[in-house]
């Protein structure tokens, strides 16, 4: 589903699934009145772990082998001609990963 408003506020969608009626309320906010980055702007500053400058975390990846997206900091990425892609996680929305799968 595609939606595009641009009438700030209360949004309610109503949907059909599996022959139930569903719906879903939501708020549309105003571009200059949330702090997120948004599309077409520009990222902000920010300094990324890197192998070389590893910030004080004691792992930076977890691939037995290193990979390599973790020596490249994100200004010298952002600097040069290659499309970027920066994922970012929080670990509050980490999950316990079972040993089994290590």
């Amino acid at each position: 589903m595609f939606f595009e408003s641009n009438e700030v506020g209360l949004h309610k969608v109503t949907y059909v699934m599996d022959e139930t009626p569903q719906s879903l309320s939501f708020i549309v906010s105003g571009k200059d009145d949330v702090d997120l980055v948004q599309v077409g702007d520009s990222l902000r500053r920010t300094e990324i772990p890197t192998f070389d400058n590893p910030l004080n975390f004691s792992e930076i990846c977890t691939r037995f082998d290193p990979c390599p997206y973790h020596y490249v900091a994100i200004e010298e990425a952002l600097s040069n001609s290659l499309p970027t892609i920066l994922l970012v996680s929080t670990p509050g929305f980490a999950r316990q990963v079972s040993a089994d799968l290590l």
